[in-house]
């Protein structure tokens, strides 16, 4: 890297992702990374919703509140547990198989959410309301997966 230290010079090496743009770089550099620490947001946000109605859903919504919540649990543990190993190690890359599986364990817990809750046994605001930060979390995870795939 150069000594001349202008906005491109320091922020191109992150933001050289496969994408639609024919010249293989991202038009919007900074709403792209604003878009992606979007998703990272409402991520932490979902989980820390259900945590917020933890007693509501795992009392009424019977053995899927339950799976619910033992998900969310699942994934809280090894997120952290991935943190630990990152910081462990942080020359391996053998860590992303745990991410995807965190992921996918995450999606399922998204999916049971969206397939069960009910708006009205619940506050309505947004960020109260976990079924929406999930439609908020896909909406914005769709639209950063469309330019970095």
């Amino acid at each position: 890297m150069s000594s001349d230290l202008s906005y491109n010079s320091i922020h191109d090496p992150w933001f050289k992702l496969k994408n639609r743009d024919p010249y293989n770089y991202v038009n919007n550099k900074d709403f792209l990374f604003y878009s992606i620490l979007a998703v990272q947001v409402f991520f932490i946000w979902f989980i820390a919703t259900i945590f917020d109605n933890y007693e509501h859903i795992y009392n009424n919504y019977g053995d899927i509140g339950k799976s619910i919540t033992i998900i969310n649990d699942v994934v809280m543990g090894l997120i952290g547990f991935l943190i630990l190993v990152y910081i462990l190690n942080k020359q391996s890359t053998q860590f992303y198989p745990l991410l995807g599986i965190i992921f996918v364990l995450y999606l399922v817990n998204m999916g049971l959410v969206i397939y069960t809750f009910d708006r009205q046994e619940i506050d309505p605001r947004f960020e109260k309301d976990p079924c929406t930060i999930a439609y908020a979390f896909l909406l914005s995870y769709c639209f950063v997966s469309y330019f970095i795939c």
